[in-house]
């Protein structure tokens, strides 16, 4: 795995040939990317809907993830960014399974707290994909498991 020298969370690390590693930040990522999909992809960037070409599954799910952050990230405070209230309702209608598994009802607080990289008491996009992320590969975990138990 490639250290990438940034605060950036969200570096990826591309394997280029057995011997070649090539760091990727979040900001490279979006500026070699972010006009090829605005390019290919319009929809995703306009969040427009095109009925000249459909959406993937993958695209519907990005524009989701962009649309139910920005929909809980504008109701008070900063405009684009999750307060600790709105984070709470956020999780409570949109990942009420997993709050509802948390028996610690200071819960929220320890997520607000790991989310919030910066500091800064609010909790950002990037910031916020970070959690889907974590949730996503757990569930992609439990159901690895449940693949290997069916197949026996």
């Amino acid at each position: 795995m490639c250290v990438c020298s940034t605060t950036s969370k969200l570096g990826a690390a591309v394997r280029a040939g057995p011997e070649y590693k090539i760091c990727l930040t979040y900001s490279d990522l979006c500026s070699t990317f972010l006009p090829l999909l605005c390019q290919h992809s319009p929809r995703l960037c306009t969040i427009k809907h095109n009925s000249a070409t459909m959406p993937s599954e993958l695209e519907n799910a990005m524009e989701s993830l962009i649309k139910v952050f920005h929909k809980y990230a504008s109701k008070e405070g900063r405009s684009g960014t999750l307060s600790r209230r709105e984070l709470r309702e956020l999780m409570e209608n949109e990942l009420s399974g997993f709050l509802k598994s948390q028996k610690d009802p200071a819960a929220i607080d320890k997520i607000m707290k790991d989310l919030d990289t910066n500091g800064d008491g609010q909790v950002d996009f990037e910031e916020f994909v970070s959690l889907v992320v974590g949730l996503s590969i757990a569930c992609e975990q439990c159901y690895q498991m449940h693949m290997k138990k069916g197949k026996k």
